[in-house]
């Protein structure tokens, strides 16, 4: 009986005759189930109107939820670009030349250019122009590797590391400032997202 119940209330709900389904308690509970797995299913598709679609201005929902992740991505991601630019500028650096500044001041060595261009966060092929940048404000300096001629040692000067430390502080306030909407566990939880999500690629180009 209870099979049967559940067939015909299933059935009514996706045809639209709700006038065959008879409200008992069991009928209300899968119906409730019905719809809470409905509005799910929107959401992992994508169908759902959010605030991310609002933002964008967008008049219907994603056409995926992998195209929402996506996007919600980048947009961040640009979000994230243009607040740390700003506070770049006022070093007269961009970001990518406090990168190499940072990867500098850690290894407290020099190192070869090609493996401090591996270090960066953003992918680029223009590390000697980074370099040479850094070079002419006396940031950094360079000096051939005595076994190889070819190989150029890169290594923070005393002027580039009191600069790369007086941005500590206005660099971790603005990391706080954009993570603000989220808690420490959700911020650990993103972390592990992400690395699982450009691992999985690494993975497949290897």
């Amino acid at each position: 009986m209870e099979a049967e119940q559940i067939s015909i209330t299933a059935k009514s709900l996706n045809t639209g005759n709700l006038d065959e389904i008879q409200p008992t308690p069991l009928t209300i509970v899968i119906c409730a189930t019905i719809i809470k797995k409905s509005k799910r299913q929107l959401l992992e598709e994508g169908k759902m109107v959010g605030k991310l679609e609002r933002d964008l201005r967008k008049r219907k929902g994603f056409d995926s939820v992998q195209q929402a992740v996506v996007v919600a991505t980048l947009r961040t991601n640009d979000e994230f670009q243009f607040r740390f630019g700003q506070l770049f500028r006022e070093y007269d650096l961009t970001q990518p030349q406090y990168n190499v500044l940072r990867i500098l001041r850690g290894e407290k060595k020099p190192l070869p250019i090609l493996e401090v261009r591996r270090r960066l966060i953003a992918r680029t092929a223009a590390v000697t122009g980074l370099v040479n940048k850094l070079e002419k404000r006396g940031l950094v300096e360079r000096e051939h590797c005595s076994e190889d001629r070819r190989v150029w040692y890169v290594s923070l000067t005393e002027a580039g590391k009191k600069l790369t430390d007086s941005m500590d502080e206005p660099v971790m306030a603005l990391h706080a400032d954009v993570c603000s909407g989220l808690t420490k566990a959700e911020c650990r939880q993103l972390v592990e997202l992400l690395e699982k999500a450009w691992s999985h690629r690494q993975q497949d180009a290897a």
